[in-house]
């Protein structure tokens, strides 16, 4: 069996160069993403995960996921400098003109104005817990800072200025510095810092506990590093040559680290026995202003020209390319130190993962080929379909005995054979002579060698095929069915394959499938590769790990999460793992183990009900005065990609916990009471994130409480009362109302029915049958008959018309013409008699009350007519005008006052008058109408009477339906 070989001779084939092309994983987050400015003085994070930036622009926080700008009414200038948490969680900071605030629950408070004091420049300040030092030109002040009184507590001494002065706190004690020395503020202790004053430029002064470290520039251009002994001595540090002439912009202790920020990048520095030695150099070529580890050990540095960037996992680290960009098609590392890799038409080789060394000459199709190392020959092939090449010397040549085989894959199973795979077969070459010596026929892709079990897998198109006899292949089959093989590869020192197929990864020895590990579905894997104690796994969103000892996949959160990098290939060596995507190529150390990342506690941004957006500050209790419709809560949870790979959850009232989709929840109809509502925040190795609360109170509105429901009862009653007594009375009025028209009913009745008696009055009747009889005496049959006919024809239409109120004007003209000829031929021709229509209109069409107008035709003539000598006139008139009908009866009798003395000395009284006008008054007033009645004595200019005129106005009425005509 073949076994890897040493690759001392393949080392002399590779130049060496500077051990500087590798670099970390980093994120920029650059304006393109929202950073607000790309010119960043100070950057660190409170005690919810929230990122704060001192800018050019001014303070920025920063969630994750979007940035917030805090600026006070009163601040003079953009620019801040020098945040500072204290220990009540406020975030102070300052600008160019002397103004210092401090941010409390989300709100700017302005705290100060010093720029009488300091002049246009950045404040040097500290902050305790109770009291602000401020370093001026003339003194050094104590404020007080909830009173603000201040206290001079140091002064300049005479003839001096200080160049530099700030306030340390240490092992809680205060130390104020200048340029040369370093005070105690409590004993007034003297230390002298530098000596040679006429050397010094200026100085750095930061502390760790229960140490001072100073950075010295000279006026030679050189930094020193000194620190306060025991005995209050400066010692100067060794081993800082290479930081002597850089340009120093910060310094700081982080982890017990010094940390360098430079114009060229950001040097991590450890200190032991008065020694500086550089562990680590960060984005050499950016100009650092500041450093941060925040709490999920994510490294972030500003910048002063380039935003902001974070380095998520300090293990991982990215190889540098000559030409980034093309594309990664194909990576081959030989061992921990010496890696082939293809861009495009090109191939590099890197030897001791220093800078790549571009070979120039260009292949066709090489951006197809496959790299093969043979650890026997200690030579490394490329080769595709149509050619081999061998690299030798520094080059890439023609290897004539492979070309033309068409090679797919290949591997070595022993030292005189070759097995590789084409698009019709699977071939067996002498591996010296490169002849073909046998032949599986079958299309076929990949294939792998197992040396701990002689056992060959082929990914033959028809299904995965393995066996230790070529020829007599069997198919690989899960629950009965084949395997389509995407990835394959070997465990190290072990007989298992592992194969990925579908969603799963199953491991195989000898053939047969011993476990099924599922993947979730979103993953596709794109290959395979295995270490000592993981199976590495290439999918399209990433890196997963599988461990053998746990069996448990476990996702490189900080790489994917960073880039969700679609990966290639995936290759290991002893020590490292070698990851390459489109882009990069990512070594990861084989024993990487994922950081216990827990989530940050999430928060409560705002609450919004009835599109009414409220702040919820401190996570202070919202009180609300409504509980129907919809509350929706925003939350955020901080850290950097904190929204990618962390998920909120949340629960009311001790329920059951569930997952919010994005940072929005939508309550519906919260009851009244005290409402808990519980998140936190979780990911997906488990890990859970303390709890958070937000407390709502749902007050009752006022309709619910007791005082106005006792007034709500009391006041229906009341109204119950009131609307019974109302219905009471108006169904009294209704009943009276009914009664009174029942009576008014009646009345017009007994009027019809008295205009009735006067229409067939015994001396009407009676004076008609005489002239029947008289007729008949006479022998005049003919006018006898006719006299009949028309006598009965009208009493059958008195009898008619007294069956309802209203007729037609058509059958009152109809009936008071037959009445009249009747009179006429009753009193021998004497009487003239006229009905005169004077405008065309439909007489069918118009109402008029029944039985109302003849009886003032027949009073006309009873007590006008029939009592004058000579010739009797009657004349009867119909208009219309103004929406009125109007009805003339003129007559030329002998007028009201003989008619009067006449019916005096008669027993039988006539009543039809009387009841025409109390029929008019009723109907007036019951139908709301205007009927009136008029009387004209018509007299000569001797005031002798000429006859009566009578006016009937009656308000015009239209008959709806022509049937109802009479």
């Amino acid at each position: 069996m073949i076994r890897y070989l040493s690759n001392t001779v393949f080392l002399f084939l590779v130049t060496t160069i500077y051990a500087q092309s590798i670099d970390y994983l980093s994120y920029q987050i650059t304006q393109e993403e929202g950073l607000p400015d790309r010119e960043i003085y100070s950057i660190l994070e409170d005690n919810s995960g929230l990122i704060w930036l001192a800018s050019n622009s001014g303070l920025f926080s920063f969630d994750g996921k979007s940035f917030k700008h805090y600026k006070h009414p009163k601040q003079r200038k953009s620019a801040v400098f020098s945040p500072q948490i204290d220990s009540k969680g406020r975030l102070w900071y300052c600008n160019l003109s002397g103004q210092i605030f401090y941010i409390q629950g989300k709100k700017v408070v302005f705290f100060d104005d010093y720029n009488y004091l300091i002049k246009n420049t950045v404040a040097n300040y500290t902050v305790t817990d109770d009291y602000l030092f401020l370093t001026t030109r003339q003194s050094v002040l104590k404020v007080d800072i909830n009173s603000k009184n201040k206290e001079e507590i140091f002064l300049k001494r005479k003839g001096k200025v200080f160049a530099s002065s700030k306030v340390i706190n240490t092992n809680e004690e205060f130390y104020i510095t200048d340029a040369r020395k370093i005070y105690n503020v409590d004993e007034l202790l003297d230390v002298t810092i530098v000596n040679e004053e006429r050397f010094l430029e200026y100085i750095k002064i930061i502390s760790k506990p229960g140490k001072i470290i100073t950075q010295v520039r000279l006026f030679n251009h050189l930094n020193e590093f000194r620190v306060l002994n025991k005995q209050n001595k400066f010692i100067p540090l060794s081993g800082t040559k290479e930081l002597e002439r850089v340009t120093i912009l910060n310094i700081k202790f982080l982890n017990d680290k010094l940390w360098v920020l430079t114009s060229d990048g950001a040097y991590e520095c450890q200190i032991s026995n008065n020694n500086i030695k550089i562990k680590s150099n960060y984005l050499k070529g950016y100009s650092i202003s500041d450093v941060l580890i925040d709490s999920n050990d994510n490294i972030w540095f500003s910048s002063l020209s380039s935003g902001l960037f974070v380095i998520p996992d300090k293990r991982i680290k990215r190889l540098k390319r000559l030409h980034e960009n093309e594309y990664v098609s194909n990576v081959k590392p030989i061992n921990d130190s010496v890696i082939f890799y293809v861009e495009g038409k090109k191939y590099f080789v890197k030897n001791n993962l220093s800078n790549s060394t571009l070979q120039l000459n260009e292949i066709k199709r090489l951006n197809n080929q496959k790299i093969y190392y043979d650890s026997y020959l200690e030579k490394c092939f490329f080769f595709n379909d149509h050619e081999a090449l061998i690299y030798d010397k520094d080059r890439l040549i023609p290897f004539r005995k492979a070309n033309k085989l068409g090679i797919k894959d290949i591997v070595r199973v022993n030292e005189n054979t070759y097995w590789t795979t084409r698009y019709s077969a699977l071939q067996k070459v002498n591996s010296v002579s490169f002849k073909k010596e046998e032949r599986v026929v079958g299309r076929c892709n990949r294939i792998l060698y197992n040396d701990f079990n002689d056992y060959l897998y082929v990914d033959f198109y028809g299904g995965l095929k393995a066996g230790n006899d070529p020829n007599h292949l069997r198919y690989v089959l899960d629950k009965g069915k084949k395997i389509f093989v995407k990835a394959i590869t070997n465990q190290v020192e072990s007989r298992i394959v592992w194969v990925a197929f579908d969603n799963k990864i199953v491991a195989i020895e000898d053939g047969d499938i011993l476990k099924v590990v599922e993947l979730d579905k979103k993953y596709s894997v794109l290959c395979l590769s295995s270490s000592l104690n993981n199976l590495w796994i290439g999918t399209n969103k990433g890196v997963l790990r599988l461990d053998f000892n746990s069996e448990k996949v476990y996702s490189l959160t900080r790489l994917n999460t960073t880039f969700q990098p679609i990966v290639r290939e995936i290759q290991t060596t002893t020590n490292y793992t070698f990851v390459a995507t489109d882009k990069y190529i990512y070594r990861i150390p084989n024993n990487h183990t994922e950081h216990e990342v827990f989530p940050n506690t999430p928060y409560f941004k705002t609450l919004s009900i009835d599109d009414k957006k409220m702040v919820c500050a401190n996570n202070s209790p919202i009180e609300l005065y409504k509980s129907s419709g919809s509350v929706e809560v925003n939350f955020t949870i901080n850290g950097f990609k904190s929204h990618d790979y962390h998920k909120i959850e949340y629960r009311l009232k001790n329920g059951p916990w569930r997952t919010i989709s994005g940072d929005n929840l939508l309550i519906s109809n919260l009851s009244f009471g005290e409402q808990v509502l519980e998140v936190r925040g979780t990911n997906s190795e488990g890990n859970i994130s303390e709890t958070n609360e937000l407390v709502i109170l749902v007050h009752k509105p006022f309709y619910f409480k007791w005082w106005f429901l006792s007034l709500l009862i009391v006041f229906v009653v009341v109204v119950l009362i009131f609307f019974v007594k109302f219905l009471l009375k108006k169904l009294e009025e209704r009943k009276n109302e009914e009664l009174y028209q029942i009576e008014i009913q009646k009345q017009l009745a007994d009027l019809k029915l008295e205009n009735l008696r006067s229409q067939m009055n015994p001396h009407f009747i009676f004076n008609a049958l005489n002239s029947i009889q008289e007729y008949i005496y006479n022998n005049n049959q003919k006018k006898a008959s006719s006299y009949l006919v028309k006598f009965s024809r009208l009493i059958r239409m008195y009898l008619d018309h007294s069956k309802t109120s209203e007729i037609s004007l058509q059958n009152e003209i109809e009936a008071l013409e037959l009445y009249l000829q009747l009179e006429s031929n009753r009193m021998g021709g004497e009487l003239e008699y006229s009905v005169h229509i004077k405008e065309l209109f439909n007489l069918r069409n118009i109402i008029v009350p029944s039985l109302f107008i003849q009886p003032y035709v027949e009073n006309s003539i009873k007590h006008g007519l029939l009592h004058k000598k000579g010739e009797k006139k009657i004349k009867v008139a119909f208009f219309e005008k103004e929406e009125n009908l109007y009805c003339i009866v003129e007559d030329n009798g002998v007028g009201r006052e003989v008619a009067l003395k006449f019916r005096e000395n008669k027993v039988h009284t006539s009543f039809s008058t009387k009841a025409n006008i109390d029929r008019v008054a009723l109907i007036n007033s019951t139908r709301n109408i205007n009927m009136k009645v008029e009387i004209e004595d018509l007299k000569n200019k001797e005031g002798i009477a000429l006859g009566t005129k009578i006016i009937i106005t009656i308000p015009l009425k239209i008959m709806k339906n022509e049937s109802t005509n009479h």
